[in-house]
Formats: structure tokens, C-alpha cells, sequence
């Protein structure tokens, strides 16, 4: 298990790569209405692979412009997921929420 521990109500996490392996858990320890940004900037331009387990008691959002893939054996019990193949500025999370319309 892989315990990510939160204390503030928005955390942004910049990864080279974000990754669960098919027995793994990664536990976002966070309040309700708390969220975590996990922004990837893969330099292979690979997309992330989720097989494993996803916890929290917030939202948990998953940003990987080449892409977010779960496979069969993934399992995610969080309150609110996001994932997407888009980019999310600090300001768009932190300050204009986590649902923004670029226009």
C-alpha cells in the first residue's frame, strides 16, 4: 500500500509517471471534501496504468495528457474520479475549481 497523506483541502502532485501495479493500493488519506490533483508528465508520452486500487475519501483526479487506461482488474473507491487526457493549470484547481470551462 502506497499511503499519500494530505493536509491541506487542495494538493497538486506532479509525477513523471503515475502508476498502480495490479497489487497495489495507493490510500489518499483526505477529508470528504478535499481533492488531489495528480498531474503526469510522462517523458515517453505513455499513458497511466491503473490495475490496482485507488482509495480516498475526497475527490481524486488523474491528469495524463497521453491518457488514463484501467484495466479488468482495477477497483477505485473514492468519492469523486477524475481522469482525463487534458492539462489543468494550478490556478484552474486552486483557485476556479476542479470543473472550469475553458472558453
Amino acid at each position: 500500500t502506497v499511503t499519500i497523506e494530505q493536509t491541506a483541502d487542495k494538493a497538486i502532485l506532479n509525477w513523471e509517471t503515475f502508476n498502480v501495479g495490479r497489487n497495489t493500493t495507493v490510500d489518499f488519506q483526505q477529508q470528504s471534501n478535499w481533492a488531489a490533483l495528480n498531474r503526469v508528465n510522462d517523458p515517453n508520452a505513455k499513458p497511466s496504468e491503473i490495475q490496482g486500487q485507488i482509495k480516498g475519501a475526497g475527490t481524486v483526479m488523474i491528469m495524463n495528457r497521453n491518457g488514463v487506461v484501467f484495466s479488468g482488474t482495477s477497483q477505485v473507491n473514492v468519492r469523486n474520479l477524475v481522469a482525463g487526457a487534458a492539462s489543468i493549470t494550478d490556478d484552474q484547481f486552486t483557485q476556479r475549481g476542479i470543473y472550469v470551462d475553458v472558453d
